[in-house]
């Protein structure tokens, strides 16, 4: 089931810069599915199933990074600033995890106990520190951090899970699940790609689009759904289907 696949692939770290667990297992998955593959030298994942015609072609593309963190500072405690969209509210006591060029490290996000910030409670400017015990030796600043929270289903269909990286880690397992059925050789060629990066502004894809001019390219990623967030009503509520965006740059 597609729903195993997420809850497997949401729990490969891939922090923005550093996928290539991610890539090395999406193209262990496509690798029966596809004739061709390569890797680029930003780590984009370009796979390539050949049509019958191959006049034309259609590129299916999810990303493979997810928001994280990077290592700024390191002395008793490791400090660090977050890359792409965190909410820091979010972090207090999530356990992270930073991949370390000798070792991943595990960690916990502190702040200040509530017994040191008086009647007031916690300010507006929040301050998080990392700690990983005795490890600090093991950590350099510029490591990529990414946290490590186990995947939860919240309904018992297994429809509805709770998971850091779901964006977009959903995507590269539809990705590869329309691979997998498609079975037949198609009339146009077929790309199914993991892009690089897209979580600091998509240089990713950028670079892909230098190697391959795709006539159609579909993007898929996650949005919010309008139910799952108390008072919001400008997006697609669950389980009511996609949600599609059309652009033509022609």
């Amino acid at each position: 089931m597609i729903g195993d696949l997420v809850y497997e692939l949401v729990q490969i770290p891939g922090p923005s810069g550093f996928e290539s667990r991610v890539a090395n297992r999406l193209k262990e998955l496509l690798k029966d599915h596809i004739d061709e593959i390569h890797m680029d030298k930003m780590g984009n994942l370009i796979t390539k199933k050949k049509g019958t015609e191959g006049k034309h072609s259609l590129a299916l593309v999810a990303h493979m990074d997810e928001v994280s963190m990077v290592v700024q500072k390191v002395d008793e405690y490791v400090w660090f600033d977050k890359l792409g969209w965190i909410n820091l509210a979010n972090l207090a006591g999530a356990r992270v995890l930073i991949l370390g060029a000798e070792r991943d490290v595990p960690g916990v996000v502190c702040s200040p106990s509530a017994h040191f910030l008086g009647k007031e409670g916690a300010s507006s400017d929040l301050k998080l520190w990392i700690d990983v015990g005795d490890r600090q030796k093991y950590v350099s600043v510029g490591d990529p951090i990414v946290t490590v929270a186990p995947p939860q289903w919240l309904d018992d269909n297994k429809t509805i899970l709770a998971s850091h990286s779901i964006d977009d880690r959903v995507g590269c397992a539809i990705m590869i699940e329309v691979a997998r059925r498609l079975t037949k050789r198609p009339r146009h060629d077929v790309y199914f790609v993991g892009s690089v990066q897209e979580e600091i502004g998509g240089f990713g894809v950028r670079h892909i689009l230098r190697q391959i001019t795709p006539d159609w390219f579909i993007a898929l990623d996650t949005g919010f759904a309008q139910d799952a967030i108390p008072d919001i009503n400008k997006t697609v509520p669950m389980r009511t289907g996609l949600g599609v965006r059309r652009l033509s740059l022609r």
